[in-house]
């Protein structure tokens, strides 16, 4: 078993299962790979894997009776209409802001957060994803293979990379503080690194 894989089990009735996390440390869990977030980041991050890895599938998600679905866009929702308003951030969120003038609601994906957060959570989602699908570099080159065939002419692991990136620049040219798409920027920049090798 993997050292730090075994971090997060414990013994019980001769099998192993899953530690409390509550009875974890906090450099435990982030041996395992987890980094601090909300439950609703965390939720959202797991309906991006659930479609994907695409943020705008996440958005398309036909699947309404799932508990998650209407977490999947990282907020609940907004304000109830007051006073003839158009639904606001909720309070906690907007005296947030006027505390902190470095601090900016991003659209669909809550305040902004200090930027070796965001990376951690990038990098928290490549592993994720590593785990799940295997060696990017592999991945890549497997759709590069697929792209080839349907576009008729030879299409490289790096430029399906660069199609990616760019199919995330999309929701930010509408709203450039979107996380989640951000994330994936940053996520695919680490794999081009990788594919470029």
């Amino acid at each position: 078993m993997n050292g730090e894989r075994a971090i997060g089990l414990e013994r019980r009735d001769g099998h192993d299962v899953g530690r409390a996390p509550r009875n974890m440390t906090p450099d435990e869990l982030m041996s395992l790979g987890h980094v601090r977030m909300s439950a609703q980041q965390a939720l959202r991050l797991r309906c991006i894997d659930c479609s994907g890895t695409s943020a705008v599938e996440v958005r398309l998600c036909t699947h309404v009776q799932c508990p998650a679905w209407p977490f999947r866009m990282g907020i609940w929702r907004k304000e109830p209409e007051r006073d003839g308003g158009s639904g606001r951030y909720p309070r906690t969120c907007r005296r947030r802001c006027r505390r902190s003038p470095r601090r900016s609601c991003a659209r669909g994906g809550g305040p902004a957060m200090p930027p070796g957060t965001f990376l951690d959570q990038a990098a928290h989602v490549l592993r994720e994803r590593q785990a799940t699908y295997g060696d990017p570099r592999q991945s890549m080159a497997a759709i590069a293979a697929r792209w080839s065939i349907t576009l008729g002419h030879p299409v490289t692991p790096a430029q399906v990379v660069l199609c990616m990136i760019d199919l995330n620049l999309a929701p930010l040219a509408h709203d450039p503080r979107h996380l989640d798409s951000l994330r994936d920027v940053a996520g695919y920049a680490a794999v081009l690194c990788e594919v470029s090798r």
